[in-house]
């Protein structure tokens, strides 16, 4: 039988029978349509009698069958998928999948980016039924994207490639193959390239910022904006000819990526001729008493504007030449301000400054140690947060300091104020930690939440800032302490008015943390 739809020529024409059965075979005998073939023969064999209502019903079902079944779809002229490369992971267990179905489905969702990079560590892969879902989740929620690439395995990468939403993930791997580099970096979407150009800047830096190199001129504004942020893993002196070229392009947000890239390079052209700029305006008084004299630049000019400057203020309540200075001290790293004033971090940080422009000056330096993590500056800030009383912004700076040393800090802050309320000022800097946090600060945190939750105070009931961290908190908290944590919630506190769903939804999180990262060691 020939390939293709039926031939209405010689076919059966269903419109006439259609009609015969409206009219009525009283008023329209039916008359057998033309067909050849096997068709003809067996319409010839129903040729209408005395029962034409029946005749003509008999000719509709043969007619209606053969139009469904009687021929073959046409041949596609399109190229088949590429077959699937073997498996180069092994799959998790059935146990561990569960999980992972769980979370997709909405189910501890919070607890995803820990069973990913676990899965990693393990070296495992997600179960081929669950590549489309999670592929899908993806898509959907960005952040979770390079930790999904590295979890799907050969299988899942082949099935990335086959659909235009999945392609964030098509490129991964593709720098191990070498052949596939060229291929993928001149023909992917920009999500595939972005996947391969960060995983072969893991590997291969100078490969991968030759290949941006080369493409450079004819990338879209959003695209070069995201490739220049790919070059901040093992960015190094060698990047600088390239981010030097990239000042110049006509794009505000290209400029300002690229210039906050050399910003971290201090040997950098861009990080001298920032100091050269911002020290016109700061003059360091070594008088007996040390003191820092403050102008404000009076033109924006196209020097500052290629260096990155953005001209019209990113801050409320802040005027244009304050904002240029800002970011000129933003940029600098605050070690260079010690060797220009021959002073130490405290020493300039204690030095008498203009009241109207104090704020600004410890905001600026905050920033730059935080983007520099300069451990001298860091903890100089931190002891005049201290002093100065101003404890909310402890969570702005402490997050940056090596972890035993923010988990200490943080530590002696919980202990030496009491309750754990939503004023505490331990609670923003807990949930500014990232975790997973350390035993000695997961076990302090939970002592502070039983002896707050004994207390059952009016304002507990209305402590929303508190209610907020719990689930914050069981993220962070070491899985293992799901026992421990179990054990210090009583049956009163989970009956508590208003805080027992909150409180359940902490341990069960917790327990389904501690259960899920068994499964996968023991896959």
């Amino acid at each position: 039988m020939a390939h293709g739809p039926l031939n209405t020529a010689s076919s059966p024409v269903w419109a006439d029978l259609v009609a015969a059965a409206l009219v009525g075979t009283e008023r329209r005998a039916p008359a057998l349509p033309p067909a050849d073939g096997a068709l003809g023969d067996l319409l010839g064999r129903l040729a209408p009698g005395e029962d034409q209502a029946g005749a003509l019903l008999g000719v509709a079902a043969a007619v209606a069958l053969y139009r469904r079944a009687g021929w073959l779809p046409p041949l596609s002229a399109a190229q088949p998928f590429p077959p699937c490369q073997p498996d180069d992971l092994p799959p998790c267990s059935a146990r561990a999948g569960a999980h992972l179905s769980q979370m997709l489905a909405g189910t501890h969702a919070a607890a995803l980016p820990e069973w990913l990079a676990a899965l990693s560590a393990v070296g495992r892969a997600v179960p081929a039924s669950l590549l489309p879902a999670l592929l899908d989740h993806g898509w959907a929620k960005a952040s979770l994207q390079p930790l999904i690439a590295p979890a799907l395995g050969a299988r899942g990468r082949w099935l990335a490639g086959l659909n235009p939403d999945w392609d964030y993930a098509s490129g991964a791997g593709a720098a191990a193959a070498q052949e596939d580099v060229t291929l993928l970096w001149e023909t992917g979407s920009p999500a595939a390239r972005l996947t391969l150009l960060a995983e072969l800047r893991a590997s291969e830096p100078d490969r991968a910022r030759d290949l941006l190199v080369a493409s450079w001129a004819s990338e879209k504004v959003d695209d070069r904006e995201g490739f220049l942020a790919a070059l901040a893993q093992g960015l190094c002196m060698a990047d600088e000819p390239f981010l030097e070229q990239a000042l110049n392009d006509r794009s505000e947000r290209v400029r300002k990526a690229s210039a906050d890239l050399l910003a971290t390079l201090t040997e950098s052209a861009l990080s001298g001729r920032m100091v050269a700029r911002a020290s016109q305006y700061l003059r360091w008084d070594a008088d007996a008493k040390p003191q820092i004299e403050v102008t404000l630049p009076e033109e924006y000019d196209k020097a500052m504007q290629r260096d990155g400057i953005v001209r019209k203020p990113a801050r409320s309540g802040m005027g244009e030449k304050a904002w240029w200075l800002s970011q000129m001290i933003e940029q600098i790293p605050p070690d260079a301000w010690c060797k220009l004033w021959d002073a130490s971090p405290s020493e300039i940080l204690k030095a008498k400054m203009p009241k109207e422009w104090r704020d600004l000056l410890l905001s600026s330096w905050s920033e730059a140690a935080r983007r520099h993590g300069d451990q001298e500056w860091l903890e100089a800030l931190i002891a005049l947060r201290r002093a100065d009383k101003k404890l909310g912004e402890l969570a702005d700076l402490l997050p940056y300091l090596p972890p035993a040393r923010r988990e200490a800090l943080t530590l002696e802050l919980l202990q030496a104020y009491q309750p754990l309320a939503g004023d505490h000022p331990a609670l923003a800097v807990l949930r500014s930690l990232a975790g997973p946090w350390g035993h000695d600060l997961s076990i302090a945190t939970l002592d502070a939440l039983r002896r707050r939750f004994h207390a059952d105070d009016k304002a507990l009931r209305t402590d929303w800032h508190l209610r907020a961290a719990m689930l914050e908190f069981a993220e962070r908290m070491p899985a293992d302490l799901a026992g421990q944590a179990g054990a210090m919630i009583s049956d009163e506190m989970r009956e508590l008015p208003y805080w027992g769903g909150t409180i359940t939804q902490f341990e069960e999180l917790l327990h389904f943390r501690d259960e899920m990262l068994r499964a996968l060691r023991e896959s």
